[in-house]
């Protein structure tokens, strides 16, 4: 049996990054995908396929050339589903094989199958990674929208994991919570958060960087 130093669950662009970046670090990497084909919900049935469409449809029409050539202009005068389907395939066609490449070019391989994590500390591991990546984002951009968003996701951890055995990173994401609060200059909010911490985790270490919040 093959051994491996990580597997990666989805060929997203999550999933394919770090595949590929894991890779370039020497890893041995296997991605598992649950589709026929790589590339993950992006490719397949989200943002590319409907920007594809929106792109096939302006296209076709003649819509963005009307400025220069007059509202009369058309590439073509009548747009079928099968104009559109042709042009999506093509596309996706093209992505997979762009993917593909990239794979075989790090020596990532890939399978079809079905993965997921069983764990409950795993579990919560991936996501607590995954909030951690959108609070960076956030901080990068200094977004307000951002930094909600990346608040969401470590409260999704908190849900999902108050009541688990040692509730794996639960502490660190209300802190997570609390600190970006208080970047949205709402102080009550962030201080209900550190009480929150120092009342039903008082013997985790995060619990004594709340209650020193709290005191301030």
């Amino acid at each position: 049996m093959d051994q491996f130093d990580l597997l990666v669950v989805g060929s997203g662009p999550a999933g394919r990054r770090g595949a590929i970046q894991a890779a370039k670090l020497g890893k041995k990497v296997l991605v598992i995908e649950q589709g026929k084909r790589v590339g993950g919900v992006s490719v397949h049935t989200g943002t590319i396929p409907s920007k594809t469409l929106r792109e096939t449809a302006l296209n076709l029409s003649g819509w963005r050339e009307r400025g220069f050539y007059g509202r009369a202009y058309r590439v073509k005068q009548e747009i079928s589903a099968e104009d559109l389907r042709r042009r999506l395939l093509i596309t996706l066609d093209h992505e997979v094989e762009v993917l593909e490449h990239q794979f075989a070019r790090n020596r990532v391989q890939h399978i079809r199958g079905k993965a997921s994590f069983v764990d409950p500390a795993q579990q919560a591991d991936a996501l607590f990674i995954l909030a951690e990546a959108k609070y960076a984002l956030a901080l990068n951009k200094k977004d307000a929208g951002d930094l909600k968003d990346a608040a969401l996701a470590y409260m999704r951890v908190v849900a999902n994991f108050k009541d688990a055995p040692n509730h794996p990173h639960v502490p660190e994401s209300l802190l997570r919570t609390a600190n970006i609060e208080e970047q949205l200059n709402d102080a009550p909010a962030a201080q209900l958060l550190y009480q929150q911490i120092a009342q039903q985790y008082p013997d985790d270490p995060i619990a004594a960087v709340a209650k020193q919040k709290i005191q301030k």
